[in-house]
């Protein structure tokens, strides 16, 4: 009778439910964490190199679309595929 009021007291209620379902969270979380400050090194790593290097800045910025001043861009269309 003892064996299942001990039982009763730590699975039928929330407690440890609720325990074991909030460790599960930290764990979910702190892998989303790490993920997000290496992913935050990469992104200040670029942004740094950016502030020191022209070239650097350039090439960024021309990804996006950018161009100098008075450049002409020629566009042309995709090659259509063979039959």
């Amino acid at each position: 009778m003892l064996t299942v009021g001990l039982a009763v007291a730590f699975f039928g209620n929330q407690g440890f439910r609720g325990l074991v379902a909030n460790w599960l969270e930290l764990r979910s979380l702190s892998r989303e964490m790490a993920v997000l400050e290496a992913e935050n090194a990469v992104t200040a790593a670029r942004l740094r190199e950016m502030r020191e290097s022209p070239a650097a800045l350039e090439r960024e910025a021309r990804k996006i679309g950018f161009g100098k001043a008075g450049e002409i861009e020629y566009r042309f269309d995709a090659p259509r595929p063979q039959r």
